[in-house]
């Protein structure tokens, strides 16, 4: 099958937006964003959303789709994307994914289907959320490595919570099941730098975050009655922003953790590109 879906990859702060408004210019394409944390209204500087007008010029999908009261996760972002697909398909529409979520990026490329949990298991959940709360996501992913290998997004307390009821309900962890080779409907083009050059990117976009009103955006989404424990805010940024407005970190401190946190994102993006064997590197100067 020849390829009609291309595939935009690269380490945060790399120019993936701006790589991919080009080639949509180009082939008056459309855009659906692979990225866990864009799906959030109000949500919009720490996640670097493209603006609303450059969205008015070319079409976005899967952003701002969730308030930050809700849950969102990989299966869902199959989900809609594969209804997307036959939409566009079916308008002629060029499409191209891209975004920083390797993972659903990933199980997009590989067909993942996810088994089922059983919903009457409020008991359960409701534990694992106050576990959460009270001990802190590292605690529960320290468990969660301590009866698996499974290679997850250990920093997305909904995939930890999930495997961890996975795990207790069926006795083990492994919830999916994926095609052995990858998609042919896709061709896939990575962006890299010199690792000296993406901290230099990170270190910038972060400091641009921060002057554009990223600590004012955390106010507004708390100040809706989001919990600063939601899987949403547990997103880089808004979490060391939390930990600033609640006194445990000062501004310089959390401007430092946001970078470093990001740059170790990076690292782990980069570990997870490449697996996508089949990806045309493209080093950005």
């Amino acid at each position: 099958m020849q390829p009609d879906i291309l595939m935009i990859i690269g380490p945060t702060g790399i120019g993936k937006s701006e790589f991919a408004l080009q080639k949509a210019r180009d082939c008056n394409g459309v855009i659906i964003s692979a990225d866990a944390f864009q799906v959030y209204k109000g949500m919009d500087i720490g996640t670097a959303k493209v603006s609303t007008s450059v969205r008015a010029e070319i079409p976005h999908h899967l952003i701002d789709i969730r308030t930050p009261h809700d849950a969102y996760s990989v299966a869902d972002f199959l989900t809609e994307t594969h209804g997307l697909i036959h939409t566009l398909r079916e308008q002629k529409k060029p499409i191209i994914l891209c975004g920083g979520t390797a993972f659903y990026l990933y199980a997009f490329l590989y067909g993942y289907r996810f088994d089922t949990l059983p919903e009457d298991m409020p008991v359960l959940r409701k534990r694992l959320e106050e576990r959460l709360a009270i001990e802190g996501l590292d605690a529960l992913t320290k468990e969660l490595k301590s009866v698996s290998t499974e290679c997850i997004d250990y920093q997305n307390p909904r995939r930890v919570l999930r495997a961890l009821e996975h795990y207790y309900t069926k006795g083990m962890v492994d919830e999916k099941t994926r095609t052995p080779e990858a998609r042919t409907d896709v061709k896939i083009i990575g962006l890299s730098a010199p690792r000296e050059q993406v901290v230099e990117r990170i270190n910038k976009r972060v400091d641009q975050m921060i002057e554009e009103g990223l600590v004012e955006e955390v106010k507004k989404v708390l100040e809706s009655g989001v919990s600063a424990t939601a899987p949403a805010l547990q997103a880089i940024g808004y979490k060391e922003v939390i930990q600033h407005l609640h006194g445990s970190l000062t501004h310089a401190e959390m401007v430092e953790c946001i970078k470093i946190k990001t740059r170790q994102f990076s690292k782990r993006q980069m570990t997870w590109f490449k697996r996508f064997h089949h990806a045309e590197w493209i080093e950005l100067s």
